[in-house]
């Protein structure tokens, strides 16, 4: 399985785990295999989601630092403004998104009980 998520193609994640291309099709067609994988992935990628979350801080005070510099050239210190303010757009129009998301499905559960 550590094949399938770490490398590009079938016959890669084969050649990995040391089986052939043959074995690794017939696990793909076991329902539960599939579904463990998917897990796996679903976990894989929630790591990486949460390791740049945390480089999200030192983005923002690079950005921070940059856009405040005097001695920094401008059209660096506009291109972080720039930056700066449509992460703050698009964060902004996100929790929007949610909080209308949640009143919705808020609503429906009251209506459905």
């Amino acid at each position: 399985m550590l094949g399938l998520l770490t490398t590009g193609t079938i016959k890669e994640a084969a050649d990995q785990a040391q089986v052939s291309v043959s074995t690794i099709m017939r696990a793909l067609r076991d329902a539960d295999f599939r579904e463990a994988l998917a897990a796996a992935r679903r976990s894989l990628f929630q790591s990486m989601v949460n390791k740049l979350a945390l480089s999200g801080f030192s983005a923002a005070s690079v950005l921070s630092e940059i856009c405040t510099n005097p001695t920094a050239p401008l059209s660096v210190r506009a291109r972080a403004a720039s930056s700066i303010a449509k992460l703050n757009f698009e964060g902004n129009i996100q929790q929007d998104l949610e909080q209308r998301i949640k009143r919705l499905e808020d609503q429906s559960n009251a209506d459905s009980e």
